[in-house]
């Protein structure tokens, strides 16, 4: 199994997924951020639309590969049996939307994560793209980046890291690329703290500019997608 569309769940039971061991990422909406979100894509992504019963914290058990929960449900009664099941696990990354994850981050201190909102980001619109020209806010150490951003009632894919998107970043630990994304600029994570950089399944990644990475002493290793093409 690699992707599915449910529409109208009210409820995900146990062990719904076991052993679906392809599945790197579960993604649980509510119907209203679904075009936002998503916008008709599901490869390698399980999409729970209109979540409105219960989630069981094991329904993606045995899901060997699973990397990131991302759950833009406003309900934390949705996400707590999640981090809950995973208390004595190794446990994917866990996103939620802000208001969620300011009610649990004290509980939940290190393993729930926020997922940034379109006003923590700054956009510029080039050609029918954005590009992400720098992050407004956010005091997340893990950050998933939008693969769409709305800019004047329309929808623009985001293709770019802008240069120097990052520069100086001293926060952000992990960054989440998504697929849509083709360039990172020149010095985008140019000396921030930066530890890891995670590329999604299907990456258009084409071009790496010139000192993107410069000065990101903690990171140990980069795992390129193959779509790469230029390193400047």
């Amino acid at each position: 199994l690699h992707g599915i569309k449910a529409v109208a769940v009210t409820e995900i039971g146990q062990n719904a997924f076991e052993g679906c061991a392809s599945i790197e990422e579960i993604t649980v909406l509510d119907g209203e951020t679904l075009d936002y979100y998503i916008g008709g894509e599901y490869t390698d992504k399980i999409v729970a639309v209109n979540v409105v019963g219960s989630v069981a914290g094991n329904f993606f058990n045995s899901c060997a590969n699973l990397k990131r929960i991302v759950f833009y449900s406003d309900s934390v009664d949705d996400v707590k049996p999640v981090l809950d099941y995973y208390l004595d696990k190794n446990s994917p990354y866990v996103f939620a939307r802000s208001d969620v994850y300011d009610s649990l981050k004290a509980e939940y201190a290190g393993r729930i994560h926020s997922v940034p909102t379109q006003a923590d980001f700054n956009f510029e619109i080039v050609g029918g793209e954005a590009r992400l020209t720098n992050m407004s806010q956010n005091d997340d150490e893990v950050v998933y980046l939008p693969e769409k951003t709305v800019v004047g009632g329309v929808t623009y894919k985001v293709t770019a890291i802008a240069e120097e998107a990052f520069l100086n970043n001293y926060t952000i630990k992990e960054i989440v690329v998504p697929s849509s994304i083709r360039t990172i600029g020149s010095g985008a994570f140019k000396n921030s703290s930066l530890e890891e950089i995670v590329f999604e399944n299907g990456s258009a990644l084409s071009v790496i500019e010139s000192n993107a990475f410069y000065g990101c002493k903690n990171i140990k290793t980069i795992t390129l997608p193959s779509s790469v093409t230029t390193i400047a």
